[in-house]
């Protein structure tokens, strides 16, 4: 069986509050994580979805929260909002 293919193309992560030093180790460890998130099996829910905007609520952390686990935490967070969206109509079908 052939590997399933996922492009996710990010254009611009926001993060307020946050030491602008540690952005690319946020970053990183985002990208690490979405990586492993949708390498789990069951790729097949998004196939055909295409997210134009995708907006997460805010995530509260506490004071101190490392990079690796501040990226892990918004990684899940988009995560489970693609995995909750629903892929859109081929054209022709409702």
């Amino acid at each position: 069986m052939r590997p399933h293919r996922i492009i996710v193309v990010i254009d611009e992560l926001n993060l307020h509050g946050f030491d602008p030093r540690t952005r690319h180790a946020i970053g990183d460890a985002f990208e690490h994580e979405l990586a492993r998130l949708f390498a789990t099996p069951g790729p097949t829910q998004f196939q055909g979805a295409q997210i134009e905007r995708l907006a997460t609520p805010a995530i509260a952390v506490a004071a101190g929260t490392g990079a690796p686990a501040l990226g892990a935490r918004l990684a899940e967070r988009v995560h489970g909002q693609v995995a909750a969206a629903r892929p859109a109509a081929p054209p022709g079908r409702s």
